[in-house]
């Protein structure tokens, strides 16, 4: 994170709704990238950088 923290985001909560769905195949969600600080995978699914540094577990 940009304030230096960082640590593990669970996102098996997710995957089970909406646009997150094509996240259950694994070779699509390990194609995730940031793109200006936001985790995000093909086909335009995105999930706020706000909402991962909150729910993150700090290691």
């Amino acid at each position: 994170c940009s304030d230096g923290a960082t640590g593990i985001f669970d996102m098996s909560r997710y995957v089970e709704r909406g646009m997150f769905k094509p996240l259950k195949d694994t070779q699509t969600f390990d194609r995730v990238r940031l793109t200006f600080g936001v985790p995000s995978w093909p086909g335009d699914i995105d999930i706020a950088a706000e909402r991962v540094r909150s729910d993150m577990q700090i290691i």
